[in-house]
């Protein structure tokens, strides 16, 4: 079992303005909402090819959908599972949102190493 430390939401900002980061959508333009760690991993990752390529891939990702649906500081994953979200999140496929854009995607680190530094014991 794995245990990860959910951070706090993130707020991108426009580097060197610090100015909050834009959406543009039908709407218009408006400062982008602070994206929570669900999210990212929602969009960002389970979006990989990874997670689509065969039965126990979608398993992983309905059962890693099912944890971060509880709102919990601390949630809990089977290596198995844990170990194909780490590796996305090291290594992200080509696609819709990967590899990484650096300049936003740096600011989102502490997403990336709350996964990759899971832990063997709740809050360790």
């Amino acid at each position: 079992m794995k245990y990860i430390n959910v951070p706090a939401p993130i707020s991108l900002k426009i580097p060197f303005t610090n100015k909050k980061a834009l959406i543009r959508d039908e709407k218009g333009d408006r400062p982008a909402e602070p994206i929570k760690f669900k999210e990212f991993v929602l969009t960002a990752l389970l979006n990989d090819e990874r997670f689509m390529k065969n039965f126990a891939s979608l398993t992983a990702a309905n059962k890693i959908l099912g944890v971060l649906s509880k709102e919990e500081s601390v949630i809990s994953l089977e290596d198995s599972d844990w170990t194909v979200l780490a590796d996305v999140a090291k290594n992200p496929s080509a696609g819709t949102y990967g590899p990484y854009a650096p300049v936003m995607a740096a600011q989102l680190l502490p997403f990336l190493k709350a996964i990759i530094e899971a832990t063997e014991a709740p809050n360790s």
